[in-house]
């Protein structure tokens, strides 16, 4: 089976991930900026994002995150230019992630729920362009329904969902962002919103994330480029997985995202 195959890859893959950690290195694979959701643990893979990841003050915490990942993405192009980055987010971690691609989402947008986010302008475009490979949003607050990335099955918005998307549209076949019906915080319309639905992502949709992000760097290998239409819809075998050594490792541990909800 496959998954046991990926599963075994990516264990094999441990010792190579360690040595990834380091900030001072240039990954030979794929390097993941991880921003974890609320109250979670900052999870010690390759490289996550060191932000307060807290309910109160919310939106300061956002903008926080969002101008560590915004850093630490333009430094290590800096560093490693020739590098490929995927970025991942779940929950607060995944609206951090869409604001480190489009700019923060607007000012009102969060209106009633006493919550005040200062406009955020996105990571300039010629960083994305030359290092992003994905993104990979799980049980985004802003997410919009039916957006050009949308996966899962929800068709409805979340708490404070989006609505300009000018400066992430070019980026569309790099980004994945899955949000499922009664999610409290990513389906907020939902006449059944629950926790539950809010933790099950990593359970469900980790295989997806993995084949959607080799399939990514795969793309980005055979252009020399960071790609810019979507990748095959096939499925890669483990000698794809595994020509992406280092990530494969940290999507194994992002499980441990799930301990703690938004």
């Amino acid at each position: 089976m496959r998954v046991k195959t990926t599963a075994a890859v990516a264990a094999g893959l441990l010792a190579g991930a360690s040595a990834q950690n380091s900030t001072a290195t240039c990954a030979d694979g794929v390097y993941l900026i991880v921003a974890r959701g609320t109250n979670a643990s900052l999870p010690a893979q390759i490289a996550p994002v060191d932000y307060p990841a807290v309910f109160v003050p919310y939106d300061g915490s956002v903008e926080n995150g969002t101008n560590a990942m915004k850093l630490q993405l333009t430094q290590y192009n800096s560093r490693c230019p020739n590098s490929k980055v995927a970025l991942m987010g779940f929950s607060q971690g995944a609206q951090i992630v869409g604001d480190t691609l489009c700019g923060s989402i607007a000012e009102n947008a969060a209106e009633g729920l006493d919550l005040d986010f200062d406009p955020t302008a996105p990571v300039p475009a010629s960083i994305i362009d030359q290092s992003v490979i994905a993104a990979v949003l799980f049980g985004d607050p802003t997410h919009a329904a039916n957006s050009s990335w949308d996966r899962g099955t929800s068709r409805r918005a979340g708490l404070f969902p989006r609505t300009n998307f000018t400066a992430c549209q070019a980026y569309t076949p790099k980004i994945a962002s899955w949000c499922d019906l009664g999610d409290k915080y990513c389906d907020a319309s939902g006449n059944q919103p629950n926790n539950v639905t809010h933790g099950s992502y990593f359970g469900n949709y980790t295989e997806d994330a993995v084949d959607f992000i080799v399939a990514q760097f795969n793309a980005s290998k055979a252009n020399g480029t960071s790609p810019t239409t979507p990748p095959p819809t096939t499925a890669p075998d483990s000698a794809a997985a595994a020509s992406a050594p280092g990530f494969m490792m940290s999507l194994v541990g992002l499980s441990i995202l799930t301990a703690c909800f938004l």
